[in-house]
């Protein structure tokens, strides 16, 4: 594959801003894929998605109890799972639980939990987003990328996302971990380099 047809691009890129040359290349990839009516507002779906991811990781680090210590379970289970396995069914069990398809003992989803943090109803996750993408978990990193038509496609999408989920650190703060997971103001970029950042 040329690299016209390719593009790979890190979590914080993609939080702080693509250039005008990347995001340019970023729409063209894109619209060639799925067209333009489907593209348009896509780049903001994903930045948006970024943040999120990276709110819902620090919230899986904090103590969780009842239905959330069991959505907190499930979560890192499957992210477990597929960093170990890295195959679609992995990719598909992280599409379902993002999605709120998978069913959870608890009866809270990653949609509503989100909204209960944030008090905003703006969860990206959304089938039509997600039947985008191949989810691979690296737990080794705290930062993710995106690649556009990766080469050796898993499932034939039109992106691979490489989520990050390492241990939690020894040194970080819960305070910092319960303030990034409830932010809501125009920072993208979590407040500590420790934090998770998944290309979404």
């Amino acid at each position: 594959m040329s690299d016209q047809n390719y593009m790979k691009v890190k979590a914080r890129n993609l939080l702080s801003g693509l250039s005008a040359e990347q995001e340019e290349k970023f729409l063209k990839l894109v619209s060639e894929s799925i067209g333009e009516q489907r593209a348009d507002g896509l780049l903001d779906k994903v930045q948006k998605g970024c943040k999120q991811w990276s709110q819902i990781a620090a919230w899986s680090w904090l103590p969780q109890e009842g239905e959330k210590k069991v959505l907190q379970e499930s979560f890192q289970k499957v992210l477990q799972d597929q960093a170990r396995l890295n195959n679609k069914e992995g990719s598909d069990k992280i599409a379902e639980l993002l999605t709120a398809k998978q069913s959870q003992k608890s009866g809270l989803t990653l949609a509503q939990l989100y909204n209960q943090l944030t008090g905003l109803s703006d969860y990206v996750f959304e089938e039509e987003l997600i039947e985008l993408f191949y989810f691979k978990v690296d737990t080794t990193q705290p930062e993710g990328e995106i690649e556009i038509n990766p080469p050796n496609n898993p499932g034939n999408k039109l992106f691979s996302s490489l989520l990050t989920y390492p241990p939690r650190p020894a040194e970080a703060d819960f305070q910092t971990l319960e303030a990034w997971s409830r932010d809501t103001s125009d920072q993208w970029e979590p407040p500590e380099p420790y934090i998770p950042t998944g290309s979404l």
